[in-house]
């Protein structure tokens, strides 16, 4: 439904808007001026009226303003979508989605967005080619699989040829097409496609790629695309399959539309043109989180967004991804609640006490490779002296899962949990049978245990 929400506006209905929505949230003027710190540069206003969006200025905007006003314009995309989605199903039971247009349209809570949606789909269109449009795939895929939270996920729409570089469009290298679709599917998309099937000789886009350009079949372009579909048939066994994140990357919209308006950089030098766009965002590479995020897909990482209104549950959750793998955090951890701060810091000490052996260790996978769906997932990785392993248990399964550990049958052990504290798991180990026996009381939860051989000859 629709196209890629997330276009701004900042007229005077807009303005009516705000205003409405600003009294919602705030309350009085008085505490609006106390939010956005209007008493710097005397910027104080006396009646609601005085209040406009984040229009044109000729130096710095106000970080409290610019933040709001896209909180105002997420809420106000939301409903709308929400709006025609629910007429939508009024007269069918179909799934109703739309497409984000990632990562450019920075406007939005997209996290927010996509709990709406029946099926998290997305866009994709690299700004570089080469090497780093792989990282830019990398980032696009691992985002949008965030957007799902679990969900099924689908690359709704790239471009063939398509390569947006500052002002100008350019084609993608050889190879490229597969390549990049493969590149999602291998990050959990259901599946890769493309706008549009045959290139316009008209209108806005005619710059825009497409499954058949103007040369004909009898090109590289159809060829490619041709061969990409006969390699994603191939690809049918992985339907429904599932991807593990042993990274983490914080990612806080309100952080970044903070950070995205300081400085003169972001600021207009036309006064007078109050209902002029505002300056294009900074490339991706400038992305914070892309910088982090880029340094991972190199070494085989794939990363997981925790959230700052996640659940302690999810925090734990998330963050468990990351302990058996190579973690990196980014973002303002300092605004998660205290109890989730505190989980973070918790799990960063975790991965320290036990990174040392992690690069000898040997992987196992106690419940079998799961599948997308499965109840329970468990890792372990097992060193010379000790198996560390980390198990999942998501919602609507048991709440006691039996892990087999062959490499230690007939061995008596010790069973360490060394996260969360917090968690309520209870474990029961059974050398003769060389099993676990593992309770998670609550969902989603998850936890990292250390099981130490402690019987004779042991290390």
């Amino acid at each position: 439904m629709h196209n890629e929400y997330g276009t701004l506006c900042w007229c005077d209905h807009t303005a009516a808007a705000f205003r409405v929505w600003l009294r919602a949230r705030h309350g009085s003027l008085d505490a609006l001026n106390e939010a956005w710190g209007t008493a710097f540069w005397s910027q104080r206003y006396t009646s609601w009226e005085q209040v406009l969006p984040p229009r044109a200025t000729q130096y710095h905007k106000n970080p409290g303003q610019t933040v709001d006003f896209h909180r105002f314009w997420g809420d106000e995309i939301i409903a709308a979508y929400c709006e025609q989605r629910d007429a939508i199903r009024a007269h069918s039971d179909r799934p109703v989605t739309t497409n984000l247009m990632l990562p450019y349209y920075l406007r939005l809570n997209l996290w927010a967005f996509a709990r709406e949606l029946d099926v998290v789909t997305s866009d994709q269109y690299p700004s570089e080619t080469g090497l780093d449009s792989a990282a830019h795939v990398a980032f696009y895929a691992d985002r949008s699989r965030s957007l799902a939270g679990g969900r099924p996920r689908l690359l709704m729409e790239q471009g063939t040829s398509t390569v947006y570089d500052g002002d100008q469009v350019l084609g993608k290298e050889p190879g490229e097409i597969l390549r990049h679709s493969l590149g999602h599917i291998a990050r959990g998309s259901e599946g890769a496609l493309f706008f549009q099937w045959r290139r316009s000789r008209a209108g806005a886009e005619t710059w825009h790629s497409a499954m058949l350009p103007h040369a004909g079949p009898d090109s590289r372009i159809f060829r490619e695309v041709t061969q990409t579909g006969e390699a994603v048939a191939r690809l049918g066994e992985l339907a429904g399959s599932t991807v593990t994140a042993p990274v983490a990357v914080l990612d806080d919209p309100d952080a970044m539309w903070r950070w995205r308006c300081k400085g003169p950089r972001h600021a207009l030098p036309d006064a007078a043109a109050v209902h002029q766009r505002p300056a294009e965002p900074p490339p991706l590479r400038a992305h914070r989180g892309f910088r982090a995020h880029r340094r991972h897909p190199r070494t085989g990482c794939r990363l997981g967004v925790p959230q700052p209104e996640d659940s302690l549950d999810e925090v734990a959750f998330t963050m468990a991804n990351a302990l058996l793998g190579r973690i990196h955090l980014s973002g303002r951890i300092p605004e998660l609640e205290p109890d989730a701060r505190a989980l973070v810091h918790e799990a960063v000490a975790a991965y320290k006490a036990i990174r040392a052996d992690l690069p000898q260790a040997v992987p196992s996978w106690p419940l079998g490779l799961p599948a997308w769906d499965a109840p329970w997932i468990a890792l372990a990785l097992r060193t010379p002296a000790t198996t560390y392993l980390t198990a999942w248990r998501r919602p609507g399964t048991d709440a006691t899962a039996t892990l087999h550990l062959p490499h230690l049958r007939d061995s008596a052990a010790r069973v360490d949990l060394l996260y969360p504290s917090v968690s309520r798991a209870v474990s029961a180990w059974m050398p003769g049978t060389a099993e676990l026996s593992l309770t998670l009381p609550t969902v989603p939860s998850a936890v990292l245990l250390r099981i130490t051989p402690t019987g004779p000859g042991a290390p």
